[in-house]
């Protein structure tokens, strides 16, 4: 999510309100910069990467909470497998977008944490919960991108995320959506 998006999402959605029709955005959130940063053995860059996230969120909040009838879904990146030993940074990246969300104070726009469903709970050998690992088999053999699983998570996600919004003309079009999205899953 750079720049250019975000004047590209303002421009989309003002283009929508001057058509007269409401919107509804849902925006999945990826890891590149996250995982360039870390490649690079620059994680304390992976946590600015978070900061510059956060005026872009807001950006994409105002946007929305200033054009009527539209709503906004941001879902928080994913983790992978490849990855793993920086989860602490997915949940650090996944309290940042909450919080910033909560401050804008906007009733269109909701956080869906969709992290923890591609992680599971790590136990010790008494049984008590010690952490959070990836759940590799939603992921493909690269340790980054999805396997089938991993994408039926996220279209059910998007679809959850849809519902949440008032009804407007687009859900008699959901179905269509999702099984255009499952024709190129992969």
């Amino acid at each position: 999510m750079d720049t250019a998006f975000c004047f590209a999402f303002r421009r989309e959605v003002r283009r929508i309100f001057e058509s007269g029709e409401a919107q509804v955005h849902v925006i999945a959130l990826g890891d590149n910069d996250l995982r360039e940063a870390i490649d690079a053995r620059k994680v304390a860059g992976a946590y600015q990467q978070m900061e510059e996230m956060t005026h872009r969120l807001q950006s994409l909040i105002n946007t929305c909470n200033e054009t009527p009838d539209c709503h906004l879904t941001i879902l928080t990146p994913l983790p992978s497998p490849k990855y793993h030993r920086y989860t602490d940074m997915w949940e650090r990246s996944c309290y940042t977008m909450r919080t910033t969300a909560a401050q804008t104070r906007s009733p269109n726009t909701t956080v869906r944490n969709i992290t923890k469903r591609y992680m599971g709970p790590v136990y010790n050998i008494r049984g008590t919960i010690t952490g959070w690992d990836v759940i590799k088999s939603l992921f493909g053999h690269d340790g980054v991108h999805l396997s089938t699983s991993g994408v039926d998570v996220l279209i059910e996600e998007i679809v959850l995320a849809l519902k949440v919004t008032p009804r407007f003309a687009f859900e008699t079009d959901l179905r269509r959506v999702i099984d255009r999205v499952r024709q190129h899953k992969d």
